[in-house]
């Protein structure tokens, strides 16, 4: 065996390399987590409560003996129950005896891609459908500020739109620190003129990982689960919580002188307590 192999198929095969392969995967691409407090929960739901309002009044100036203002935040309750998400996949006798063993490791890091997308894709849309949120700017398509695509780069103009999206959430009395965006939108984003100097690039390891770097002071967070068309700047872990019943799990079913079947799954729900902490940027592309 060369100097750096995983070994044979078999050996990649064990319980701890499954576990340990798969759960690196998921745990690289499950980028929307970063934006969420995490919740353990013993449930299969989840109730919660959404405000509905950030400001109270106080007095800037209170009598002598006189009694104090008295104000409330709005809550309404809502309940979610948890989605299990998960995928297998099916190793032969014969992959798992012979020497072909990128096939295997493929099998096992598009199983921990499979997962991690939807669970991302069920975060985000917990985010962009979300109701009561701060605003959404709308790019118009034509005259002042069209489309990140445009064919009349003179056109493009991000960086009034991003900066309009951290007022929305900030007039709210919530700190904008992140945006979302799809690779699509992304790649627009970072070469347009009037945002190229304002980007700051994050180290390789994390733009691997979709964490991107920052950009007029938001941590930028790529992946394929945002919604081509849009974008969404929030202030992370304010707007809403991720309820974990059961952290991502694997299981080996031995199948023998056949195939072993390799199972993944997590347990959990995404949902939003804070909407006025999210802003939408519509209509980005073409």
């Amino acid at each position: 065996m060369a100097a750096g192999d995983l070994g044979s198929g078999d050996s990649i095969l064990r319980k701890e390399f499954v576990d340990t392969i798969i759960k690196a995967g998921v745990l690289q691409k499950e980028v929307l987590k970063d934006v969420f407090m995490i919740k353990p929960v013993d449930s299969d739901n989840v109730s919660y409560y959404t405000e509905t309002g950030t400001f109270m009044t106080a007095a800037g100036h209170i009598g002598r003996l006189a009694g104090f203002p008295v104000d409330f935040l709005t809550h309404t309750k809502s309940t979610q129950y948890l989605r299990k998400a998960g995928l297998e996949t099916e190793i032969s006798w014969e992959d798992e005896n012979s020497d072909n063993i990128d096939m295997i490791t493929r099998s096992l890091l598009k199983v921990a891609a499979s997962v991690a997308h939807v669970v991302n894709v069920g975060m985000y849309n917990a985010i962009s459908d979300a109701t009561g949120i701060a605003g959404t700017v709308t790019i118009p398509t034509t005259g002042d500020g069209w489309n990140w695509d445009s064919a009349t780069r003179a056109g493009r103009n991000p960086a009034d739109q991003i900066a309009r999206a951290i007022s929305l959430v900030e007039e709210n009395n919530y700190e904008a620190d992140t945006i979302l965006v799809n690779p699509y939108d992304f790649g627009y984003m970072i070469s347009n003129a009037n945002l190229s100097g304002a980007y700051e690039a994050a180290s390789p390891a994390n733009i691997r990982s979709g964490r991107m770097g920052q950009l007029l002071g938001l941590n930028v967070i790529k992946s394929n689960s945002v919604r081509q068309d849009e974008a969404i700047v929030m202030a992370s872990k304010l707007a809403g919580t991720y309820a974990v019943g059961k952290s991502l799990a694997t299981e080996i079913i031995d199948n023998p002188g056949i195939s072993k079947v390799i199972r993944a799954w997590e347990w959990g729900i995404a949902y939003i307590t804070d909407p006025l902490a999210i802003a939408k940027i519509s209509n980005t592309k073409t």
